[in-house]
């Protein structure tokens, strides 16, 4: 029987980039729709300040009026870098029933097709990760900057978003006093500063079920419910929306309302919520942010650098063993970040 040989990088990529991904609610609705390739690591960020002045008038006599160049800061980012590997033994690929298999190969199931579902299965579980953590950037996007703290490796990236759209409520006016908070009047008015900057209304917000209890149990919120005869959710169907791991709730002030508990397992094993548990965040599909991927740093990759998903494969000779691995370089940037609103509500 020949030995065992690799896939190559080329089967490989192809095949990762092809694999259908873990549901990213937030990354799909806000940044994977404006996606970007570059040929760089590191990459020209344009964050975009609010310009909404009035073309002036000119008498007929008088030259053209100077006009300031857009207002805008450019930031240069390094897309940050992730690169999975994982071993599989030979007594991994020749003797480990994968899943689905039967005990006993027969029917035409061969060695060769069981490895090649057992490696599907591992370069899936590489690409689910890197998914994750792409879910993972983009909510932090949204709170104004994404932090990176471990053990070998602490970076910030801060996409300068103004204070006036991050606030934060005190006293009698937090969430929690249901009695005498005012959630509608607080998304009126956090609209408005939206507007106010970048001329966009946002129509959706994202808040975990700790926020969405509140918001629901609040007087104001319920009075407004009765009055229109509505139950939670009731304006759409959540069958669509369950498989992305949100729940919508319903439309207040114009704005859809989706709770949303998506959760990671961090490096000490704590099970972390993807958006703090206090924040209630309110953002427009229709601004600009968007999803970068940077260069893969990998010399088998030839010239095609500028991709979503790389990976390879190579053979160990002593001790025996096959080694997988699947990198990518990617960055969720809100370029309008005037056009979010973090805030923290209990």
């Amino acid at each position: 029987m020949p030995g065992l040989t690799t896939f190559g990088w080329m089967t490989l990529t192809e095949l990762v980039n092809k694999i259908v991904a873990p549901k990213t609610f937030v990354l799909d609705k806000l940044f994977a729709p404006r996606t970007r390739q570059h040929l760089t690591k590191s990459i020209q960020v344009d964050l975009k300040i609010g310009n909404r002045k009035l073309a002036p008038f000119v008498k007929r006599t008088q030259g053209a009026t100077v006009i300031e160049l857009n207002s805008k800061t450019s930031q240069f980012f390094e897309t940050p870098r992730i690169r999975l590997k994982k071993q599989l033994s030979a007594s991994d690929l020749l003797f480990v029933r994968a899943e689905g298999f039967p005990t006993y190969l027969g029917n035409g199931q061969t060695i060769a097709t069981a490895r090649e579902q057992k490696v599907a299965e591992e370069l899936l579980d590489l690409k689910d990760m890197t998914t994750r953590r792409l879910e993972w950037m983009a909510c932090q996007a949204l709170t104004g900057a994404i932090t990176v703290t471990q053990d070998d490796l602490e970076f910030t990236i801060d996409f300068l978003m103004p204070g006036a759209n991050k606030p934060a409520l005190q006293g009698n006016a937090l969430w929690s006093a249901v009695a005498t908070a005012d959630p509608l009047a607080n998304i009126r008015a956090w609209k408005l500063v939206v507007q106010n900057a970048r001329g966009i209304v946002p129509t959706m917000a994202i808040a975990r079920h700790e926020v969405i209890n509140l918001l629901l149990q609040n007087t104001k919120v319920k009075e407004i419910l009765n009055l229109r005869n509505l139950s939670v959710g009731s304006l759409n169907t959540n069958a669509q929306l369950s498989p992305l791991g949100v729940t919508f709730i319903g439309n207040l002030e114009g704005v859809d309302i989706y709770e949303y508990n998506e959760s990671y397992v961090s490096p000490s094993n704590v099970v972390t919520p993807m958006i703090p548990d206090d924040r209630f965040i309110l953002a427009s599909p229709s601004a600009d942010n968007r999803l970068h991927y940077g260069a893969i740093e990998d010399l088998d990759a030839q010239q095609n650098i500028a991709m979503a998903f790389f990976s390879k494969d190579w053979i160990e000779k002593d001790p025996s063993a096959y080694w997988l691995l699947t990198e990518s370089s990617p960055l969720t940037v809100p370029h309008e970040p005037e056009t979010i609103v973090c805030a923290k509500v209990r």
